[in-house]
């Protein structure tokens, strides 16, 4: 006898959502019924997830609207996490430039960072940017982090480091792409690295 997909049980639903790309699965599945939008935030879909913003007239509405889905969805079953965020950007004497107003920016850049410190069984963190940013400021809450990497992109020119990162005990690989250059000059004499830290990649 023919069974619609609609019959499928639950977790006959949650592997074939799985095989999808989790961008289209968070974005596009719930949006068919509640049952699907029920099992595309399963805890086993929730465990790696990739998002992406970029520049352009909805890239505010968007960013809050990520924001608030992590902190409400998300918050104790990501495992792994690549995000990416470029502001829009404007041409300005051959130069690009962020056209959002700099305390704009500075807003969006904390609630990003309040976002992700919600998130505290993250243990892979793939963090890709397009403004200067201190890196401390976004890791800090994130105790169980095992790999880091971070990617500097287009109108991202210093990646400061404030604080020390001793305390991030279980952190296995740290990468840095920092843009022009890492920015130490705040940094307290007593800057430390994870104790466990067994790989350390520092590019520009």
């Amino acid at each position: 006898m023919p069974t619609g997909i609609q019959q499928l049980p639950g977790g006959v639903l949650e592997s074939i959502f799985g095989l999808l790309d989790p961008t289209e699965r968070h974005r596009a599945i719930p949006l068919v019924c509640q049952r699907w939008n029920q099992a595309a935030r399963s805890p086993p879909l929730l465990r790696c997830l990739s998002a992406s913003i970029d520049g352009g007239d909805c890239f505010l509405p968007r960013l809050h609207s990520l924001c608030g889905w992590l902190r409400q969805v998300s918050v104790a079953h990501v495992r792994k996490l690549r995000l990416t965020v470029q502001p829009p950007w404007a041409l300005v004497y051959v130069k690009r430039v962020c056209s959002l107003p700099e305390q704009q920016l500075q807003d969006c850049a904390a609630e990003l960072a309040d976002s992700l410190a919600a998130c505290s069984s993250l243990e892979t963190l793939d963090l890709s940017l397009g403004f200067d940013y201190d890196l401390s400021s976004w890791v800090v809450p994130l105790h169980s982090l095992r790999r880091l990497n971070t990617y500097a992109l287009v109108n991202c020119e210093i990646v400061t480091l404030s604080e020390s990162l001793g305390h991030l005990t279980a952190l296995e690989h740290l990468g840095l792409d920092v843009g022009e250059y890492l920015d130490l000059e705040r940094q307290d004499p007593s800057i430390r690295l994870p104790p466990f830290l067994t790989s350390l990649e520092v590019a520009k």
